[in-house]
This record gives C-alpha cells, structure tokens and sequence, in this order.
C-alpha cells in the first residue's frame, strides 16, 4: 500500500489526480487498483514483478510539467538538471497538445520516447526548429532541464524520438515511467507539492 501525504480537499481535484495516475499506472501495466480518501489518499495496488518499484515511485510522485522552452542565446548553455528561469516562457502547452509517448528503439537499437503532438504543437515546434537549426531546444520537467538537444533540422511533422544520452539513466525516472508521465500529462496544480 502507498500513501500519498496529499491533503484531499476538492473532490474534482482528486478525481482528475486519480484520472492522471490510473492513465500513468495502466501504462506499466497495472491495471486494477483501489483509492481510499480520508486525510490523505491511500493507493492500494499489486505490483507485477516485471514492474519497477522506481517506475511506480516516479507515475505518483512527478508532477509532470513538461515544456519546451527556447533558451537563450546569450546565455548559458542548458544542462541536465539546471533549473530553467522563470522568465523563459514555453514554445506551447505541452500537456494539451501530446497526443502519445511510448517507449521504442531509435535506429541504432537505443531506448528512446516517440512522442507525436496535436497540429498546434506540431505547427509551433516547426516553425521554432525550422528559424533555430543549430541551437539546442530544452525539454524542462517539472522546473528542470531534463534533456537539451541541438536542433538537426526543422522538425516538421509534429513527432519527435528523444533518444540516447539525453534521456534519463537508470538513476533518474525510468524511461517507460517517464512516457506514461509525457502522456497522461500533468498532475493537478495543488498536487505537485508531492515528496
């Protein structure tokens, strides 16, 4: 059993949290499990062996605000980690325009997260890539830079494959955790306070 120390006050706030990690945990493949309310919520769910404790961990604890956010170019470069300043707006919405993230293998057998975008997402991330080739593109989560790839060409076709080195290792979330937070989008704003 999990308890998250979320205080659970407005009703819709919690349906839609529990929404976000049902979406998250059917993605590792947990299909069944039960919430109980009270102070806090309480998971209860069973946990196949080929699942890992640190991909659940990161589907109910990673609030998962993802952005694109042009950086600077008199700035310093963006890093693994560095926090990305307040004043740096996202190219779009990124929640409300992922259409799906899943794991595959990119063309030289690496783990990577094909993530594909709705037209407005696709038409932003075009028109910034075709006018930025050369500079990287960081992907913020959550506040940090979790990857900052240089920009090889404009990416027209609304689908990008972060691949590689750029994606987390095994010390940071797991790869298939990381596609299911991508795709079921952000936890609720008064829920991303979580430990």
């Amino acid at each position: 059993m999990m308890t998250l120390p979320v205080p659970v006050a407005d009703k819709s706030v919690t349906l839609a949290a529990i929404d976000i990690f049902s979406t998250r945990l059917k993605a590792l493949g947990i299909g069944t499990f039960t919430v109980s309310t009270g102070e806090t919520m309480k998971l209860t769910l069973t946990v196949p062996d080929s699942v890992d404790q640190g991909a659940i961990d990161a589907v109910l604890r990673t609030p998962g605000v993802l952005e694109f956010v042009p950086w600077p170019a008199n700035g310093n470069q963006p890093a693994q980690g560095v926090l990305v300043p307040d004043a740096l707006e996202p190219l779009f919405d990124f929640a409300e325009e992922v259409i799906s993230a899943d794991v595959r293998t990119d063309s030289s057998g690496q783990p990577a997260i094909d993530i594909k975008f709705g037209a407005a997402g696709a038409e932003a991330l075009g028109s910034y890539t075709t006018q930025h080739v050369g500079v990287p593109l960081p992907i913020a989560l959550d506040g940090k830079v979790l990857t900052a790839p240089f920009i090889q060409s404009p990416i027209t076709d609304g689908e990008i494959l972060i691949t590689g080195p750029t994606v987390p290792d095994s010390s940071d979330i797991p790869l298939e955790a990381l596609a299911a937070i991508i795709a079921s989008g952000p936890l609720p704003a008064e829920w991303r306070h979580l430990p």
